[in-house]
C-alpha cells in the first residue's frame, strides 16, 4: 500500500464527513461554536480578563455564555469594553460570523435540495383504493380525461400518475389540459420497471393499475417488464388490485398473461384497431358507436336484473324495458350470450347486459302498447357483391386488416395496398394466406396529387387511408394523413360519386383538423385503446362483454339500412325497431341520421339507447344499429 501524506488522511477523512450529509455538517458547525465560546472563557479566566467597565472578572460559566452571545450575535461587541476583553471577543466573533454564514449556507443548500427532491416526486403516496397510472405516453390524457369522467360521482377520487418524466411537466400538462372536477391528480417521478418506485406509487392499496404501452418497437417487452415489476412489488397481497394493459402484437399476449398479476386484464391494441378499421371501412360510423359504448360520456353497459324472480324470454325481456337496451343475458353460471335468440328463456338469477345512462336508471314498465307492427318490413335477403377497397399506406395493423376483410368480402373482391417502396415490400411479404380477398401491391408517395388520381379511387367500394408507424413523429405521420385525405376528398366530390373513407389518426388532437377533409369516420387508435383499459379497470366484468363484441365471431355491431327494418315517412317509435330486429334474429340497440352524420355537436347522428316512445321518421339515409351475426 503506497504512503499517504499526512494532506492525504485529513482530506480523505473530511471528505468522508461531508459525506454525511447536512445534520453531520450541522452537528459539526455547532460543535465549533461551542468549542469557540469554551476557549475564549478559558482564556478570560485563565489571565483574569476583566470587563472595562470595572466589574469583577467573569466567572468560567459567566464567560462561556458571553462567548455564545457574540458568536451568535457578533453585533454584540458594541457594548464591550477593556481593550483585552474587546480582543478575546472579537475573535469569538469573527469564528462566529464565519460558523454561521457557513451554517445558512448549508441550511439554504439542504432546503433547495429537498425542494428539488420533492419536486422529483419521490416521497411515498399515502392513499388507499386509488388509481394508478403507469406510464406517460399520448395516450395518458385520454385515459385521465375518461378517469374524470368516470368519478365524477366521487367526493374525493384519486388519481396517480406513475412516470419517468419531470413532476411538475405532468402536473403543468395535465392542469393545463383537463379539467379535473372532483378528481385529484398526484404526480410521480419514476419507473414502473423498478419495484421500488412501484411502492412511492402505493400500488398495494391501490383498487386498479393502467400500464400504458410505451412508443417504439420492443412496447411489448417494456409492458411485459413492467408487468414483472408489478408482480413483485405487489408480491403475496391477499387481494391485489385490478391490472389493465395492452400488448401490440397477439404472439406476445401469452408470454404477457404469464408475466401480469393474477388480476390482470389483458387488450390487444393492435388486433383491436384492426378490427374496427376493417368493418368502418364497410360500415361508415362504427368507431363513433364503438367510442360512445367506451366512453363514460353517455351510455355504458351494466349488468341488471329490471325483470327479478320472473322467467321471461330475452324478447320479452328487451321489450319489457321502459329505460335501457338489452344487448345480451349473463347467466347465473357465468355464461355470456351477446344477441340471444328472442326465444331465450332467462332464470330468475340471470343478468341482463344493459347499455344505459346509468345503472340506477334502468327500468322495466310491462310490454310495450306503442308497437306499430304495420310499419314492421320483411328483412331482405342481402345481395353481396365483389367489392374493391384502396388501401392508402402501411403499418403493423396492416396485415390484419387484410385478414379480417378477407372474413367479410364476397368471393372475387380485391385489396390494392399503395404505399412507399420499403412498406410496400413487406405488404407482399406479410399479405399471404388470405382465402377469398386478393392482393395488389404498388410502390407510390401516396400524398402526391398525380398518384391518388391515377389510382381511379371513385370507383373504389371503400377506402382506408393508415397512418405510417415508420415515421416517429406522431404529428408528422398525421400530417401525411391529413394531405391525402384533402386530395382525396377532392378527388370524390369532383366524381359525384360516394366512396367512405375511412382514416386512422395517431393523435386525437388532430381529429378537430381532420374534420376539414370531411372523411366518414376516423380511427384514433390511441384514444380507442385508452377508453377501454379505463373501461376495464372500472369493471373488469365487461372484459368478456368487449371481447367477445369485438371478435370477429359470433355477434358484432352493424349500421344497416333502416328501410330493411321498417317502413320510410312514417313515424315510429324505438320499441317498433327493437320488435323489427329481433324478428329477424337481431338485437337493436340506436339508430344513426344520416342527415348529421358529419355534424360532431349530435355525435355524427349516433343516437344510443334512444328515447324508446318518442316517435321518430326516418329517411333512406338512416341506418339502425344493432348486434346480428354476420
Amino acid at each position: 500500500m503506497p504512503y499517504a501524506t499526512w494532506s492525504e488522511r485529513l482530506r480523505y477523512r473530511f471528505d468522508n464527513f461531508m459525506a454525511r450529509g447536512t445534520p453531520a455538517l450541522v452537528g459539526a458547525l455547532a460543535t465549533a461554536t461551542v468549542v469557540t465560546a469554551l476557549g475564549a472563557a478559558a482564556i478570560v479566566t485563565a489571565f483574569g480578563i476583566r470587563p472595562g467597565d470595572g466589574s469583577d472578572a467573569p466567572s468560567f460559566g459567566e464567560a462561556v455564555w458571553q462567548g455564545l452571545m457574540h458568536a451568535f450575535d457578533p453585533s454584540a461587541l458594541g457594548g464591550d469594553s477593556g481593550r483585552a476583553y474587546r480582543l478575546v471577543m472579537l475573535l469569538v466573533g469573527i469564528v462566529g460570523l464565519f460558523i454561521f454564514s457557513t451554517l445558512i449556507g448549508v441550511l439554504t443548500t439542504a432546503v433547495s435540495e429537498r425542494i428539488d427532491e420533492l419536486r422529483k416526486g419521490r416521497s411515498r403516496v399515502l392513499e388507499s383504493g386509488h388509481t394508478v397510472v403507469l406510464g406517460w405516453s399520448p395516450k395518458v390524457l385520454a385515459v385521465l380525461a375518461e378517469l374524470v369522467t368516470a368519478n365524477e360521482s366521487l367526493r374525493d377520487a384519486v388519481v396517480v400518475v406513475l412516470a419517468p418524466e419531470d413532476k411538475v411537466t405532468m402536473e403543468d400538462t395535465i392542469r393545463e389540459r383537463l379539467d379535473a372536477k372532483s378528481t385529484r391528480f398526484i404526480c410521480r417521478s419514476g419507473s414502473s420497471l423498478e419495484a421500488a418506485d412501484l411502492a412511492i406509487a402505493n400500488v398495494v392499496a391501490a383498487r386498479a393499475v393502467i400500464v400504458l404501452p410505451s412508443d417504439g418497437v420492443d412496447a411489448d417487452m417494456m409492458t411485459m417488464k413492467s408487468l414483472l415489476s408489478l408482480r413483485h412489488a405487489l408480491g403475496a397481497a391477499a387481494r391485489g388490485p385490478i391490472v389493465v394493459f395492452a400488448v401490440r402484437d397477439p404472439d406476445n399476449a401469452h408470454a404477457a398473461r404469464l408475466a401480469a398479476p393474477a388480476n390482470a386484464r389483458l387488450v390487444l391494441s393492435n388486433d383491436l384497431i384492426a378490427r374496427i378499421t376493417a368493418q368502418a371501412c364497410r360500415q361508415s360510423g362504427l368507431s363513433i358507436v364503438i367510442q360512445e359504448l367506451l366512453d363514460f360520456d353517455g351510455d355504458e353497459i351494466y349488468f341488471a336484473m329490471p325483470g327479478q324472480c320472473r322467467s321471461l324470454t330475452f324478447g320479452e325481456q328487451a321489450l319489457e324495458l321502459r329505460a335501457g337496451v338489452a344487448i345480451g343475458v349473463r347467466t347465473a353460471a357465468g355464461v355470456l350470450r351477446l344477441n340471444p335468440p328472442s326465444s331465450f328463456t332467462m332464470a330468475a338469477d340471470d343478468r341482463l347486459v344493459v347499455i344505459a345512462n346509468d345503472e340506477d336508471a334502468i327500468r322495466a314498465g310491462g310490454l310495450p302498447s306503442d308497437i306499430a307492427p304495420h310499419a314492421i318490413v320483411e328483412h331482405p335477403h342481402a345481395h353481396v357483391a365483389a367489392e374493391r377497397t384502396l388501401i392508402l399506406g402501411w403499418n403493423a395493423r396492416a396485415p390484419r386488416i387484410l385478414h379480417e376483410l378477407d372474413a367479410y368480402v364476397a368471393p372475387g373482391s380485391t385489396a390494392v395496398i399503395v404505399a412507399r417502396s420499403a412498406d410496400a415490400a413487406d405488404a407482399e411479404r406479410r399479405a399471404g394466406g388470405l382465402s377469398v380477398l386478393k392482393v395488389e401491391h404498388r410502390t407510390a408517395d401516396i400524398t402526391r396529387r398525380e398518384v391518388l388520381e391515377s389510382l381511379d379511387a371513385p370507383q373504389c367500394s371503400h377506402i382506408i387511408v393508415l397512418a405510417s408507424d415508420a415515421i416517429e413523429d406522431p404529428e408528422l405521420a398525421d400530417a401525411r394523413t391529413l394531405i391525402t385525405l384533402l386530395h382525396l376528398r377532392d378527388i370524390v366530390d369532383r366524381s359525384g360519386t360516394d366512396v367512405p373513407i375511412v382514416s386512422e389518426m395517431l393523435d386525437v388532437r388532430n381529429r378537430d383538423l381532420a374534420k376539414i377533409t370531411r372523411a366518414d369516420d376516423f380511427i384514433v387508435s390511441d384514444r380507442l385503446i385508452g377508453l377501454l383499459l379505463v373501461q376495464l379497470a372500472e369493471n373488469p366484468e365487461l372484459d368478456a362483454v368487449f371481447s367477445d363484441l369485438f371478435d370477429p365471431e359470433g355477434s358484432e355491431i352493424y349500421l344497416k339500412p333502416v328501410s330493411d327494418y321498417i317502413l320510410l315517412g312514417e313515424p315510429v317509435t324505438f320499441n317498433t325497431l327493437v320488435s323489427s330486429a329481433l324478428q329477424h334474429g337481431e338485437t337493436a340497440i340506436g339508430f344513426r341520421i344520416g342527415a348529421a352524420a358529419h355534424d360532431a355537436g349530435q355525435r355524427h347522428g349516433v343516437v344510443l339507447n334512444p328515447n324508446r316512445a318518442q316517435p321518430v321518421v326516418f329517411a333512406a339515409e338512416d341506418r339502425v344499429i344493432v348486434l346480428a351475426e354476420s
